[in-house]
């Protein structure tokens, strides 16, 4: 395995300091119940080369019930700083009721995305196969509409994720907070991955009381990604889908 001048305790320390809810912006937290959080979807992004990394974390969310958009966190050696969050972008909103209605019926999607009309007609066999739960009573259930966490969640599954940032957009952020702008382009891509198991930051875990980001700083510090295998899946926990599973833990 090539010796690098980076090492995995370095790289878990900065996650360990930086990946909590008592930092400001507080680091994204995946709670157990798919209804608690607005979070649709998940990509975790790791650009590095021999002595430098960034580890990236996208979340699409919904803010407010009414703003649908990007978040995206930096960790990294090799910023101004060692952690960023960032609010990227917002893909669509719909603040008055009117709007909503319109736009998110249970069976009947019409939306303008970044300036493209999509138009999906959900099936309940769809709705089945993604184990949505709807509210079985309020506005939501009145209206027969998609709540706005369902309906986000329908957008990334259905669309192929559509949301998350381009590579070039990953760079620009980079190359935003870089202490040298060519830095930017001197990082390789080196690992995306959905799904992993995240720190149950509610619970008082940290980055190093889990597998995957244990393996990460592994992998971050030797150039292996094969290292990834090496880990307990039915332990990730990034997906809403997942949350469930580890209800009561």
């Amino acid at each position: 395995m090539k010796k690098t001048p980076l090492n995995p305790e370095d790289v878990l320390a900065v996650l360990d300091e930086y990946l909590r809810d008592d930092v400001w912006p507080p680091a994204p937290n995946f709670e157990t119940a798919p209804e608690e959080w607005d979070i649709a979807d998940q990509r975790l992004t790791v650009l590095r080369n021999d002595q430098q990394w960034v580890v990236i974390i996208e979340i699409i969310a919904v803010t407010g019930g009414s703003i649908f958009g990007r978040q995206i966190y930096l960790y990294s050696n090799c910023l101004q700083e060692k952690y960023y969050c960032i609010y990227d972008k917002t893909f669509f909103e719909l603040f008055t009721a009117e709007e909503y209605e319109a736009c998110a019926s249970r069976h009947h999607i019409r939306l303008s995305i970044e300036g493209r009309m999509v138009e999906l007609f959900p099936t309940d066999d769809e709705y089945e196969q993604l184990g949505f739960h709807f509210p079985k009573e309020g506005y939501y259930a009145e209206k027969g509409l998609l709540p706005p966490w369902l309906l986000l969640r329908y957008l990334c599954w259905k669309l192929n994720h559509p949301f998350f940032a381009s590579e070039k957009e990953l760079r620009e952020r980079i190359r935003r907070y870089a202490r040298e702008s060519a830095l930017a382009d001197e990082l390789r891509l080196f690992f995306q991955t959905n799904l992993w198991e995240h720190p149950r930051l509610n619970k008082g875990q940290t980055a190093a009381d889990t597998a995957s980001f244990r393996i990460l700083a592994e992998m971050i510090a030797s150039g292996d990604a094969s290292l990834w295998a090496r880990q307990d899946a039915s332990r990730f926990n990034s997906c809403w889908q997942y949350w469930e599973r580890f209800e009561g833990e």
